[in-house]
């Protein structure tokens, strides 16, 4: 079996934790605690009418179903490792410009150990995508057989008629 695979299943296994058990907050919440928060109370957030915590609450939850299908496709490495990139970018991208635009400092230590769990397992899991590929290239090895065998004379021409 492919060693990337193996690497990727484990990774998938961290991002889940990193997801559902470490804190991914200042409050010490679970990220799936936070974007469950979101919606239950998307259609008050809504009602609020402030643009900036509409789009954040969005961010939250999709940033949160891209890194639980990371966590899920890790049998896939490659998938588990940018999806989850894209996901936790995406949650980052999201902070640092609603933050911005109301004139707050994003500070990525606001964030808990879940948030940097879940990058380095991505990044490591994109890495180990990789792993077979460069095996293959090292170990490739080509037998090739040629059999020189004599040719037949041409046959006869035909008689003259």
């Amino acid at each position: 079996m492919n060693p990337g695979r193996i690497v990727g299943v484990f990774l998938g296994i961290v991002i889940l934790i990193a997801v559902f058990i470490l804190p991914f907050g200042t409050h010490g919440d679970t990220f799936f605690t936070l974007a469950r928060w979101n919606m239950e109370n998307l259609r008050e957030i809504q009602e609020i009418g402030e643009p900036g915590l509409v789009a954040l609450a969005y961010v939250t939850i999709v940033s949160f179903i891209l890194l639980a299908i990371a966590g899920l496709v890790g049998f896939f490495p490659l998938g588990c490792g940018v999806i989850g990139i894209v996901g936790l970018a995406l949650l980052t991208a999201g902070h640092v410009l609603i933050y911005n635009s109301y004139g707050e400092t994003f500070n990525v230590m606001d964030l808990g150990a879940g948030y940097f769990v879940a990058w380095v397992a991505s990044i490591a899991a994109l890495a180990a995508s990789f792993w077979r590929k460069s095996m293959e290239k090292q170990h490739q090895t080509v037998n090739v057989t040629i059999i020189n065998q004599p040719q037949a004379p041409p046959p006869p021409p035909p008689p003259p008629a």
